[in-house]
């Protein structure tokens, strides 16, 4: 973070680990094993069993799989909104022009750009969901801003709702809810709810379809961490930074078990908006690094320090009994000169050098069979009734059970506190 004292940018870690948390611990179950079409069925169907429940033990598995199923269901869905039969056969839904080959890459390319306009407007985009969520966070902003008008008198006070009591107050918080409660009877005020997190019902079970709400789920969100991916290769900070806005609401709904990932988030864009212009383009910009040139090989900050960690260990190994603080600073202090000078050194002389990249071939296999069990199963066309037994009553929004009447008033509060220069710990 942004330390204000001392006026010193830290790196910021990259919340991709904690995404992927997020994404097993609501798609990823070893009790749905009988449910098709899951991640824990899939990890069987193509054996997959460096899978671990919890990505913090085996996070590049975990990142790998969670991409080839989300690059699966990405083709089920073209099959089935295209009307695709197999990957020899033309769209039916969307047939191909007869001059495509003579069409130019731009032409090309905006032609391919519409077809994954219709695949996401009717799998990914739920616009009732989002149009639900949003007004009513409107509706309720409405309503405070109206009774706040209504209570205050003539002066702007707000005045004790006791009948025949003439106390006013200048805010509407605690000393004025403390006073009405001392008074014979209390104020009783009704508090404003929000018509948010409605528990589901056994008739409306039966007309939903948790395979199709899984999946769909699974695809956007899959989607969602395959675009921070993205980001942070091309080191793009701006598309981070919009990334973390609703980062913080699926760790505000997992609450209180990400409850610091969600200050996190919310101080991060408190920042970009509260510091110098200079300053929030240096929090924006610098959170990754590229060292070998050419697009799309940034890598995050925290990953080239454990890089600048491995290279110093082996001076100090080197150092034996001689390890001191001293010595230990003095190797940070000349860790780049020594790169530089053995880069070139091994260039001069011709060394090989072998590369600590990975290189694997996409497992072509594990998608067709992955692709085969999803269009079989028709994950994509929405059948009433289709139930799940361990995800039953599946609910395809991640936001559904967030009241958006305390992420208001959460909202506010720590605004307040970051005004104040006081940070929650």
């Amino acid at each position: 973070m942004y330390n204000l004292l001392s006026g010193k940018t830290i790196i910021v870690t990259l919340f991709h680990v904690i995404y992927l948390q997020l994404l097993f611990k609501r798609f990823y179950s070893g009790s749905s094993s009988d449910d098709h079409c899951t991640l824990f069925a899939d990890r069987n169907l193509i054996n997959r069993r460096n899978v671990r429940e919890d990505p913090h033990s085996a996070y590049r598995p975990d990142r790998d799989f969670l991409i080839l199923e989300v690059k699966a269901r990405i083709l089920a869905a073209a099959f089935h909104v295209l009307g695709l039969k197999s990957r020899d056969e033309k769209p039916l839904h969307y047939p191909f022009p007869e001059d495509l080959p003579k069409w130019n890459k731009l032409q090309r390319l905006q032609f391919l750009h519409k077809a994954a306009g219709m695949i996401v407007d009717e799998i990914v985009i739920d616009e009732a969901m989002m149009n639900g969520s949003l007004q009513e966070l409107v509706s309720y902003e409405e309503r405070r801003e109206i009774q706040k008008h209504l209570d205050v008198n003539e002066d702007g006070r707000f005045p004790c709702r006791f009948p025949g009591c003439n106390t006013s107050f200048k805010y509407n918080g605690k000393s004025r809810r403390r006073h009405e409660l001392s008074h014979d009877p209390p104020v009783v005020i009704e508090e404003m709810r929000t018509t948010t997190s409605p528990t589901t019902t056994d008739q409306a079970t039966k007309s939903s379809d948790d395979v199709f709400n899984y999946n769909a789920a699974l695809l956007s969100e899959g989607l969602f961490f395959m675009n921070f991916l993205d980001a942070v290769s091309e080191g793009d900070g701006k598309r981070i930074m919009r990334q973390y806005k609703y980062l913080m609401l699926l760790c505000k709904a997992d609450d209180p078990h990400s409850t610091k990932y969600a200050l996190e988030s919310l101080y991060q864009l408190l920042l970009v908006n509260g510091l110098s212009q200079k300053e929030s383009e240096k929090f924006v910009w610098n959170r990754t690094v590229n060292n070998h040139g050419g697009l799309g090989n940034n890598i995050p900050h925290d990953l080239e320090v454990e890089h600048s960690n491995n290279f110093n260990k082996q001076g100090y190994c080197n150092i034996g009994a001689n390890l001191s603080e001293k010595a230990v600073s003095r190797i940070c202090y000349a860790e780049k000169p020594v790169r530089t000078i053995s880069g070139k050194m091994d260039k001069l002389l011709q060394r090989f050098i072998r590369s600590g990249k990975h290189i694997q071939r996409f497992p072509v296999v594990d998608l067709d069979v992955l692709l085969k069990k999803l269009n079989e199963s028709e994950v994509f066309k929405y059948q009433k009734g289709r139930s799940y037994r361990h995800f039953k009553g599946f609910e395809r929004d991640a936001l559904v059970n967030l009241d958006m009447s305390k992420i208001y008033s959460w909202l506010n509060d720590h605004k307040k506190k970051y005004s104040l220069g006081v940070k929650a710990r």
